[in-house]
């Protein structure tokens, strides 16, 4: 069934959307012109043509008439040609001009008295430019001439036509008025009713989750399913007469007219699909699969069946796809980086520790040794730190110190903070005890943090506030979120002063895939994500805010009770205080400068020592000296052999032979290399402490099942 909107307009004035002028300003009407050109060049030359005429019968006034008007059109056309007014703007001024020279043809008589007759092209021209609203241009037309000639007949005013003639004239004008819009009715019902016969599908249609459509060649929609309305918000009275490619994204519409194209130009093919984006009523894009074909009505018009699907939720899906593995690539290459950069750190934090023995005796010296190895060490756990955040990694939960995880996590944020913005920091003394993975709740500051910067892009003196302290909850607030109440929390508060969130996105902020971002402005850990952590985490996050006044996030964490805080880990460097000790070790690492560090580190410990560059160099040194080599300090990562294999080929020579894997990479990096789940690992930089205290360690346990047996 046609609606209303389709026959209110005439062929050569389809509207755009009503009520939604702002939405489509720049309106396509190329489409519209050469039709108008059409009557334009028609009306003008019939135009000249009469006023040639009338100057030859001495008709002054009705020639000049006529030619100003033909002079009108002709100038107002180069307006519309160079796109200055609209389509619509010409044909009201036609309109005009067309009531003025018939008005003036009727009142003054015309050419032997015979203007009445021209009454008949008003309703006419009126449907024919205007559509339905012709019918204002009608009335206006009757209540002008009618009102001039009581005018004329109360001033006695000598009238050009008797009473008959006018009546005539009336009959005239009221008929072709009938006529006129009788056309137009049945025009729009046949096209639409009767050349598609769409009631015989009116029950499918309605039900369908997809939309139904039909269009011309120019793109102008004959009809909508009312699945349109769902999930665009336009109905179809809304959209019916106007240009579908109006609604397609900016971006897509090339793409849209091409396939249009080719399915126009072959029509016996297999249908055409494209993929788009269709604008909604409230300003929001939905994407669509389009699929279709051209067919041909019975009197050689071309109209293309359509079926919109809506893919918004496959495309979400899609492009987050993409996102992930873009994301893990960017975790090889951090993974890559940072073997080369631990290797780095390793060699400075060895040659610090040389370096002790030689400055002990300035106490200035040995300081700035520490600091080197203090430094080199807090580099490292910023490289752990980049890792995790690149990696998923199974939640490793360790008695750690929330305070210093904060403060970590502080100082790496620092260069993701633009320098305009004011980071106000408060994390308190305690150490607060938690039970948590360090790696989870640092990605979950960082984002935080990010999204709070991303907040203040447009703010006037913009603010972070992260503070940190312990609470005491109510019972009302534990009961809403089944918590126990029984102990202290952790709060760990970051606000800022920025946009704020809608209060129609707020419940929606912890969805999954929910955004108001785009996806390459995303960091790849949404907030449902965030709250995910802090739930594995036994806690509570909460978000407080106001658009234009900025958000604060909450995250509420169980404190444990630990007898002391040295149950803790430390995450800084202590100081080294080593004993010498004995043995011969095989170092395997593919870097010179890391092999001679501790080469050199071991032999300052007492430590016999040998070197090899690769795995095959390892396997022949071991072959050469497996009675006496105590234990294996192995790279992973290595060209030509890797480490584990290297390990499997000499525990074939000596299956008791104590190996310790040593690694720049994440964890996440490791899988593929078949590790041993109890295998001993240690994660460059070195802290030679921790390899003096795991090399007595294993060699210690060799000793002792030696005994054993």
């Amino acid at each position: 069934m046609k609606s209303k909107q389709s026959f209110e307009y005439g062929i050569f004035e389809s509207p755009l959307l009503r009520n939604s002028d702002d939405l489509f300003i720049h309106a396509e009407e190329e489409n519209q012109k050469t039709a108008t050109r059409f009557i334009k060049n028609l009306f003008v030359t019939s135009l000249l043509l009469f006023a040639s005429y009338n100057l030859f019968l001495n008709e002054y006034s009705l020639a000049i008439l006529e030619t100003i008007t033909a002079v009108m059109m002709l100038g107002t056309w180069r307006l519309v040609a160079s796109d200055k007014i609209k389509i619509g703007t010409f044909t009201t001024l036609c309109m005009s001009l067309l009531i003025v020279l018939v008005s003036f043809t009727l009142l003054s008589g015309g050419v032997d008295h015979t203007g009445y007759i021209w009454v008949f092209t008003v309703p006419l021209l009126a449907v024919l430019f205007q559509g339905i609203r012709g019918f204002f241009w009608i009335a206006a037309f009757l209540l002008i001439n009618i009102t001039a000639l009581l005018w004329m007949g109360m001033h006695d005013i000598q009238l050009p036509y008797s009473l008959p003639v006018l009546i005539q004239a009336l009959l005239s004008f009221l008929l072709s008025t009938m006529l006129a819009y009788s056309f137009e009715f049945l025009r729009i019902r046949y096209q639409v009713s009767e050349e598609f016969g769409l009631n015989r599908f009116k029950v499918l249609i309605e039900n369908s989750s997809d939309v139904t459509s039909i269009i011309d060649s120019l793109t102008t929609i004959l009809f909508v399913s009312p699945t349109f309305e769902r999930l665009t918000g336009y109905t179809s009275e809304e959209v019916s007469g106007t240009k579908a490619i109006m609604l397609v994204h900016p971006d897509d519409r090339i793409e849209v007219i091409t396939a249009i194209g080719k399915a126009y130009l072959d029509p016996d093919s297999n249908p055409v699909t494209v993929r788009h984006r269709y604008q909604c009523k409230d300003g929001s894009w939905i994407h669509a699969e389009t699929i279709g074909r051209f067919i041909t009505g019975n009197k050689g018009q071309r109209y293309a069946i359509l079926n919109s699907r809506d893919i918004s939720e496959h495309v979400k899906f899609e492009e987050h796809h993409r996102h992930n593995q873009k994301m893990q690539s960017l975790g090889t290459l951090i993974g890559g980086i940072a073997h080369n950069i631990n290797n780095i750190l390793s060699a400075v934090v060895g040659n610090a520790f040389l370096l002790k023995s030689v400055v002990q005796s300035s106490e200035s010296g040995a300081l700035r040794v520490e600091n080197i190895e203090r430094l080199s060490m807090r580099a490292s756990d910023m490289i752990s730190q980049l890792l995790s955040y690149a990696h998923e990694h199974p939640v490793q939960m360790q008695n750690i110190s929330l305070q210093e995880v904060c403060q970590q996590s502080a100082e790496f944020v620092r260069g993701i903070i633009p320098a305009n913005i004011h980071v106000h920091i408060s994390l308190g003394e305690l150490k607060l005890p938690i039970q948590g993975d360090a790696s989870l709740i640092h990605q979950v500051l960082v984002h935080l943090f990010t999204n709070a910067r991303d907040a203040l892009t447009h703010t006037k003196n913009p603010e972070i506030r992260f503070e940190l302290s312990n609470v005491a909850l109510d019972q009302d607030f534990c009961k809403l979120h089944k918590v126990s109440h029984a102990h202290l929390w952790a709060l760990i508060s970051i606000s800022d002063n920025g946009q704020g969130i809608a209060p129609e996105n707020l419940n929606r902020i912890f969805d999954p895939f929910f955004t108001t971002k785009d996806v390459d402005q995303g960091d790849g850990l949404g907030l449902s994500m965030v709250q995910g952590t802090v739930k594995t985490h036994g806690g509570i996050i909460t978000v407080n805010s106001s658009e234009d006044e900025g958000s604060t996030f909450n995250i509420y964490l169980p404190i444990k009770d630990y007898k002391t805080e040295e149950d803790l880990p430390s995450l800084s460097v202590a100081g080294l205080n080593l004993a010498e000790h004995s043995g011969l070790v095989l170092i395997v690492d593919d870097s010179e400068e890391l092999l001679e560090v501790l080469e050199m580190s071991l032999l300052s410990l007492g430590y016999q020592v040998l070197k090899a560059h690769n795995g095959l160099e390892a396997i022949s040194l071991f072959k050469d000296h497996s009675n006496d080599i105590g234990l294996v300090l192995m790279d992973i990562i290595m060209p030509q052999m890797s480490g584990v294999e290297s390990a499997q080929e000499i525990r074939a020579i000596n299956p008791n032979i104590q190996i310790i894997f040593l690694t720049g990479y994440d964890e996440s990096d490791l899988s593929m290399y078949d590790l041993a789940h109890d295998a001993s690992i240690l994660h460059k930089p070195i802290d030679i402490r921790k390899l003096d205290n795991e090399i007595a360690y294993v060699l210690n346990q060799d000793d002792s099942n030696a005994k054993k047996k």
